[in-house]
């Protein structure tokens, strides 16, 4: 089969292609339940301004200034989950879009696993994989917090019930 079929609770979530379901998870479970590691979470309220932002309580995550685009028109005040994969949190050169939103995480374990080099970060109060190939890992500096970029994030609300995604057709 080219298809898989990701159910719980005895409903399917959602009936894909592997990458499909990979790249554009329609809700928060499946997101969750395919890649390994998982995907990074952050919960909290827009906060709406020349750029999008994530007010987590404990800190404020940039969305950017297309954050809304066409998987969530997003709005002050709204209550957003944001998706990062593990190897969409790339270590920033300066090179990127001037409109790239950026972080900073410290670095707490760096673990090299022959063809790739997980990270497990701290961005404030959250606990965070990233997932780089050996030739981006970070030199070790006195200062161990590193500026990210993001790619642009999948989006959930995260009491919006999940709703199954037709069949794609390749």
């Amino acid at each position: 089969g080219h298809r898989i079929v990701v159910m719980k609770d005895g409903e399917i979530q959602q009936i894909d292609t592997p990458m499909k379901l990979y790249e554009q998870p329609v809700n928060l479970f499946v997101a969750g339940f395919i890649g390994s590691p998982a995907m990074n979470f952050f919960r909290g309220r827009v906060i709406a301004g020349t750029d999008l932002q994530l007010d987590t309580g404990a800190a404020q995550l940039p969305l950017g200034v297309a954050s809304g685009g066409p998987r969530f028109a997003a709005t002050g005040g709204s209550e957003l989950v944001v998706g990062l994969r593990p190897e969409d949190l790339v270590p920033f050169t300066g090179h990127a879009s001037a409109v790239a939103p950026t972080f900073s995480a410290r670095v707490e374990l760096i673990e090299p696993v022959v063809h790739d080099i997980s990270l497990t970060l701290r961005f404030v109060k959250t606990a965070l994989v990233a997932r780089l190939t050996p030739q981006a890992i970070p030199a070790a500096a006195p200062d161990p917090h590193l500026p990210f970029r993001p790619a642009p994030p999948p989006r959930f609300h995260p009491t919006t019930p999940p709703r199954p995604r037709p069949v794609s057709r390749p």
